[in-house]
């Protein structure tokens, strides 16, 4: 019997980050439009709003387990499974892509590392990979802004 359809929720809202609290702030947290990525001529899955943070320290996007459980993700049987090391230990991930909305821009396809835990300790980050290939990205302190600027002969 075929598998409906899988429902993306129309924004996401992150479970508390226990690990947020500490001395780092991770700002500022920008909602951005995010979808599972689906290869050409199959039917794009749809956008969900969730709040991220920019992280330019990350070499590549992290989500935690339910959002990209609310994208649509699902963990394929013999799949591999990576680590990745950090101060709050080593946390299990699954390689995706996802494809990103930023205001004023087309969307391009990042590749992300689907957490299988809630314990991320960056809560949702966009990192460099995949991103900074197509941005620059300008950050102002005294305005609390961020602005994408795409890059020259990348597309407009």
């Amino acid at each position: 019997m075929p598998q409906p359809p899988h429902k993306v929720p129309k924004s996401y809202t992150p479970p508390p980050n226990p690990y947020a609290t500490g001395p780092i702030v991770w700002h500022p947290t920008t909602v951005y439009e995010v979808a599972r990525h689906v290869p050409a001529g199959q039917k794009p899955a749809d956008y969900m709003k969730a709040p991220m943070t920019i992280d330019t320290g990350a070499w590549q996007s992290t989500i935690p387990k339910s959002m990209g459980t609310a994208l649509g993700y699902k963990q394929h049987p013999g799949e591999r499974v990576y680590h990745y090391h950090t101060s709050i230990g080593a946390t299990p991930y699954l390689l995706r892509e996802m494809d990103l909305k930023i205001a004023g821009h087309k969307p391009v396809t990042i590749p992300v590392s689907w957490a299988q835990t809630e314990q991320v300790s960056t809560g949702a980050a966009i990192g460099r990979k995949g991103v900074l290939d197509h941005f620059d990205i300008f950050f102002s302190e005294a305005n609390n802004k961020m602005d994408f600027k795409a890059r020259d002969g990348v597309w407009k």
